[in-house]
């Protein structure tokens, strides 16, 4: 943690905020430090998430004469449950593997990272194949 805040510092010192290395300041820790490391990658790929969304969402109709499913409404409708849905099942798992409390926080976490960029990959194909038509 002493190297996440030295870090920290060091970047909002100078004008530019330099990329830091999670992977090297979080090497060494215990499950504080690897919890703080998943939950910066984390917030990275909500963050990617909801651009990729944000993008495919532009691209869905507001209506379909033929089939209300394939509107921006379903979308919103489909994102809202599928965020609801990864949190509560990735809490679920990280339960699952046991140990103390904040080790399951790691792998609630961790959990979530993997959902959340499967999420992204498939927003990017679907907004791929909106793009093509």
């Amino acid at each position: 943690m002493i190297a996440l805040a030295i870090a920290f510092f060091a970047a909002t010192a100078g004008d530019a905020l330099p990329t830091l290395d999670w992977k090297q300041i979080c090497a060494g820790g215990g499950a504080k430090d690897a919890y703080a490391c998943a939950y910066h990658e984390l917030a990275g790929a909500e963050r990617r998430l909801a651009r990729t969304y944000k993008n495919t969402l532009v691209m869905v109709p507001d209506s379909d004469e033929w089939d209300n499913r394939k509107t921006k409404a379903q979308l919103i409708m489909a994102q809202k449950a599928w965020l609801a849905f990864r949190d509560a099942n990735c809490d679920f798992q990280g339960g699952q593997e046991g140990g103390a409390s904040n080790w399951v926080d790691v792998m609630s976490t961790d959990c979530k990272i993997d959902e959340t960029k499967k999420r992204i990959d498939y927003l990017q194909h679907y907004f791929t194949a909106l793009s093509s038509r």
